[in-house]
């Protein structure tokens, strides 16, 4: 009877194997030996969902069968460049994911990233505290809260990649993008990064959240010419936590050189460090036209082989470098190997997202609903938490301090407050580098209404709690400053450079900067507070004060 029990189970077992479900990896697999070069080559580049449209936001059939018959990697910046509501944004995304399914030969559809470092960057989104303001709460429970509502918010629309967060170490206080961080210490960072993630991927449940995207690798916000102790235990650390912790699914380079190479052409940085000693096994992107910054002198071809050789597997924003990608393999300067590598690396994130399924979410149905409660009370803890309170001098001769301004004090104090500064009553020290309203009014000069969302400015919320006992006085006083300073860094994203007049923009206050009358409210009143600081074309990507 022994011979036959052990027939039996051999039988049960390939049985077994037969049913079961191919792995995500044979899935890949099959898919990647079913597509052409052209159907390769375009899932490593990416395009603006607005160049596909009509301009009533229906599918321009010509459009999508001149620019992307073979189908699409990626959509790039869609909340932002389209600027429209939830509902009108998300119907755009399925009328592009349903065409790319119907009309192109292996029915892949694209990934959608956005930004999210405060919140969505989307018209209506919650707006959410700066990176370097959440890093100053401590809390990482409540940061992975909202970025897994954003997370949700953002799938609902159909994004499905995140562009966030970012996580360098910056210990330079003039670098530009520093608001974007989490400050200048490793750990802080790396805790605050792994919530971020956390909250981003839904702790790994990414059919329900977005992928992640750590930046910038390496030593973009500085330390990257560091001692190797202080490279590999500091400015490493939040990268490898993230990664190897929480596992993020895509890492993106930044505009730097790391020693003499630049980073999206650095081969050590991306296969020796980033792969080989982390084992990061996700996707590697590039920062928007960083490949072509790799060398003035290298042709187009050239600069396709360089980034790819290194390890860079997608081109944003729009592929203009990959779509070389066919002379370079005819010319032997990129391999079939690097290639598959690439393109296996695109779809297996589409399909840790599920995004391959039969059944797949691409986005959601019904109504979208942003701003909502739950939203913006995650909001206001965050911002309460984030305050740093230098100093609260004592009143006079007693030793009571000032703050906080309770009904009882004030009324001891002659009841009289004044407000007065340039971000008193603004929009745009509310308004972070990589919000909706930042980032429109900086690349694309246009002002949007501080209403979607509702941001309460600071004279708003204060004439609001004002108790009776109290009267506020407000004149704005000064504006941010006289003369425009801010000057466009070298370098960086290439889009700033189509819009020189940058150079002489400032935004607008709306108000008249009375010196005098402010002055003399000062005179009259009790209590002052003065609402400094800076703004969005005085702070953030690209820009620089002289």
């Amino acid at each position: 009877m022994k011979p036959i029990k052990i027939l039996f189970v051999a039988m049960t077992c390939i049985s077994m194997t037969a049913c079961s479900s191919p792995t995500l990896e044979q899935r890949v697999a099959q898919l990647y030996d079913n597509m052409s070069r052209a159907e390769c080559v375009a899932q490593l580049r990416s395009i603006y969902i607005s160049a596909l449209l009509t301009p009533d936001g229906k599918i321009d059939e010509a459009k999508c069968k001149e620019l992307i018959p073979n189908g699409i990697g990626h959509i790039s910046q869609f909340a932002m460049d389209l600027g429209l509501s939830p509902d009108e944004q998300r119907d755009r995304v399925a009328l592009l994911q349903k065409w790319l399914i119907e009309n192109t030969p292996n029915h892949i559809p694209a990934l959608v990233h956005e930004e999210a470092l405060s919140g969505v960057n989307a018209l209506d989104a919650t707006v959410y505290p700066q990176q370097i303001g959440m890093a100053c709460t401590f809390n990482t429970e409540l940061a992975e809260k909202k970025a897994r509502l954003s997370a949700t918010a953002l799938r609902a629309m159909g994004g499905t990649l995140a562009l966030s967060p970012m996580v360098d170490v910056v210990r330079n206080p003039s670098f530009n993008r520093l608001e974007e961080s989490y400050g200048e210490d490793g750990y802080l960072s790396a805790a605050m990064g792994v919530a971020f993630v956390n909250g981003m991927q839904h702790r790994g449940n990414l059919h329900e959240g977005v992928a992640a995207c750590t930046k910038h690798f390496l030593g973009y916000g500085g330390g990257g010419d560091a001692p190797e102790k202080e490279l590999m235990e500091d400015i490493l650390l939040p990268h490898e936590a993230i990664i190897r912790t929480v596992g993020s699914q895509v890492v993106m380079t930044g505009y730097h050189a790391f020693n003499g190479t630049k980073s999206v052409a650095n081969k050590w940085l991306q296969q020796d460090l980033l792969r080989g000693y982390v084992g990061f096994d996700g996707l590697l992107v590039s920062d928007y036209g960083s490949i072509p910054q790799v060398g003035d002198m290298l042709s187009p071809v050239d600069l396709c082989a360089a980034a790819m050789n290194a390890g860079n597997e997608v081109d944003f924003p729009n592929g203009d470098t990959y779509i070389h990608i066919p002379e370079a393999l005819e010319k032997g300067l990129v391999s079939e190997e690097t290639l598959e590598k690439a393109v296996k690396r695109v779809l297996m994130l589409k399909a840790r997202l599920g995004m391959l399924d039969n059944t797949a979410r691409l986005y959601s149905n019904g109504h979208i609903e942003f701003d909502t409660e739950e939203e913006r009370a995650t909001s206001y803890q965050l911002a309460a938490q984030s305050i740093v309170l230098l100093k609260n001098d004592s009143v006079a001769d007693s030793e009571e301090a000032i703050l906080p301004l309770t009904a009882e004090k004030l009324s001891r104090l002659g009841g009289r407050v004044f407000l007065t500064g340039p971000n008193a009553n603004s929009m745009w020290a509310l308004a972070g580098d990589y919000t909706f309203q930042a980032m429109h009014y900086f690349w694309q000069n246009k002002e949007e209404s501080p209403l979607h969302p509702k941001y309460v400015f600071l004279k708003d919320g204060m004439e609001q709690k004002m108790p009776k006992e109290g009267s506020l006085f407000y004149s704005r006083g000064c504006d941010w400053t006289e003369e425009p300073e801010t000057v466009m860094e070298v370098g960086g994203d290439p889009r700033v450079a189509e819009q020189r007049k940058i150079d002489r923009r400032m935004v607008d206050s709306h108000e008249f900067a009375d010196w005098d009358e402010a002055l003399q409210m000062a005179h009259q009143c009790d209590v002052i507070v003065a609402a400094m600081g800076e703004n969005v074309m005085l702070s953030g990507e690209n820009r620089d004060r002289t």
